[in-house]
């Protein structure tokens, strides 16, 4: 606790702040810090329970050949009273028989603040990254409206151009019937009302027919045809 307390007081007279979960932010930048106590590598001393589970485990084995060894680990770990500071994830100082912690207080600051110039560095990596995917994917959407208001765009045209299609086609078939000759009053009222019903098809022409509105001229055949068929059903009206 004494060698954290100079640390952040050290840290927080050069301008840093101690946050409350005890990381550090350094020059803007957040950096954590970890102290630990450290281990001994020593030879596992039997226990008596561990003991009595080898005789018997020696015991089945002269009887039995599948008989399980029990799982008893070498080594134990054990802490030595020495201290490890490690600075984000990877710098770290430790104590030696002859080298104390406390007299390592400038090497702390040092490294903590290369760690914060290190998480800048990798930030602003981050966020370079992020920028450039930002762009890409609204780079891809535009050129994906555009294909789309594109298509949407020939699709209109190839609409308007087969009601255009389809008025010609009316026309000309009234050109052949006004051709024949002694035609009926009938068959003039008719003629009459086809022009009429052409000029409704035509989208240059753009006419309102008195009883069907408007024609959607930029929707596909098969809505306008599907209008058409609501209007000649008893529900559609």
């Amino acid at each position: 606790m004494k060698i954290l307390s100079a640390i952040y007081y050290a840290i927080e007279e050069l301008g840093g702040e101690v946050n409350k979960d005890f990381s550090l932010t350094i020059r803007d930048e957040h950096v954590e810090l970890e102290i630990e106590e450290l281990k001994d590598q020593v030879k596992h001393e039997l226990t008596k329970e561990e003991a009595k589970q080898l005789l018997e485990y020696e015991d089945k084995k002269k009887v039995f050949t599948y008989a399980s060894k029990p799982n008893i680990r070498k080594y134990d770990y054990v802490h030595n009273g020495k201290l490890k500071i490690t600075c984000g994830n990877r710098k770290y100082i430790r104590e030696t028989d002859k080298v104390k912690l406390e007299d390592k207080l400038g090497d702390i600051i040092i490294k903590l603040y290369e760690q914060s110039e290190e998480v800048k560095v990798e930030r602003l990596a981050r966020e370079e990254r992020e920028r450039r995917y930002r762009e890409e994917e609204e780079r891809k959407e535009k050129i994906r409206n555009a294909k789309r208001n594109e298509a949407q765009k020939v699709k209109e045209l190839l609409n308007l151009a087969e009601d255009y299609r389809i008025a010609c086609e009316i026309r000309n078939y009234i050109n052949a019937i006004s051709c024949q000759d002694n035609l009926s009053n009938e068959m003039k009222d008719w003629i009459k009302w086809a022009s009429k019903k052409a000029d409704w098809f035509d989208p240059i022409i753009d006419i309102e027919d008195e009883i069907l509105g408007k024609r959607e001229h930029q929707e596909s055949l098969e809505n306008k045809n599907n209008k058409l068929d609501r209007y000649g059903s008893y529900y559609g009206w």
